[in-house]
């Protein structure tokens, strides 16, 4: 399960901050080297839930729709969530309250 999780570090804006932090950690790997949608082996065998809020200013929806179709094109099983009007941080804060997110959750792991 991926909450918000960033999974195509390619797409991020070269002159923000997440960017700037992601050179600092990535050294001499390139971005696509550390992005899990460009590294995803054929016939994946784990199942992926992506979930991302349309509001997220961290991390793209593009990112979820990019991973989401590297797993297609591997033959990897994938579902995705995209929370309406949440954000980075508001996508979390209703799992405890038992919210669509959590319920999605729930059904995914089952």
């Amino acid at each position: 399960v991926s909450l918000a999780g960033p999974t195509d570090i390619s797409v991020y804006n070269p002159e923000g901050e997440i960017d700037r932090a992601l050179d600092a950690f990535r050294g001499d790997v390139s971005k696509e080297e550390i992005s899990p949608s460009r590294n995803v082996p054929m016939n994946e065998k784990t199942k992926f839930l992506l979930m991302v809020g349309t509001n997220d200013n961290l991390v793209p929806e593009e990112q979820v729709t990019l991973f989401e179709q590297a797993l297609q094109d591997k033959n990897a099983y994938v579902e995705t969530f995209i929370a309406q009007g949440k954000n980075h941080n508001s996508l979390f804060e209703g799992i405890p309250n038992n919210d669509a997110v959590a319920q999605r959750i729930l059904g995914f792991i089952g």
